[in-house]
């Protein structure tokens, strides 16, 4: 490795440094069709799991706070990726070493929404597509049996409430 011009071989006077995930090596894995239809897969399982999550809210809330839990949710699962790495520099102790206490109950209720949408947050589909990088289809599976079991589970739960509800009441008129 040379911190300067090969053909000449003079060196630079700047300094080389790396970036704290270290040096990374692309090769050719594959076309791009492929890696298209995986990240459009997992786009549609993304999608369904948001979907399930709304109707599973509409049977048992009205329909204004069902859109706020399903965008807040949304919003939520797709910033758990830049949350769980803003974690890593957020200071829940001043210099002296004394606990800051609304930061540490922040730290934590921000620790536990980016561990329930991590398998979302780490697909990430739309940035490895752009960027050329695969998507695996280990990935893809993986993410998509979380995702599609808890639709699922959002599912089960949505017909038990919806069966146990009135939907109607007659009025006897």
């Amino acid at each position: 490795m040379i911190n300067g011009d090969i053909s000449t071989g003079q060196p630079n006077e700047g300094a080389l440094s790396f970036s704290p995930e270290g040096l990374e090596i692309s090769y050719s894995s594959g076309g791009f069709q492929a890696n298209f239809f995986r990240c459009v897969a997992v786009l549609w399982v993304k999608l369904g799991f948001l979907a399930m999550l709304a109707i599973a809210a509409s049977t048992f809330l009205s329909f204004s706070v069902a859109s706020l839990v399903s965008m807040a949710a949304f919003l939520a699962a797709e910033g758990a990726g830049f949350v769980n790495s803003a974690l890593e520099n957020y200071w829940t102790e001043d210099e002296k070493g004394n606990v800051l206490i609304v930061n540490t109950i922040t730290a934590k209720i921000a620790t536990v929404v980016g561990a329930v949408f991590k398998v979302y947050a780490d697909l990430r589909p739309t940035s490895r597509l752009v960027e050329g990088i695969e998507l695996s289809l280990g990935d893809v599976l993986a993410g998509t049996v979380v995702l599609l079991g808890i639709t699922g589970i959002l599912y089960a739960v949505a017909v038990f409430i919806f069966r146990k509800r009135e939907l109607a009441v007659y009025s006897g008129n």
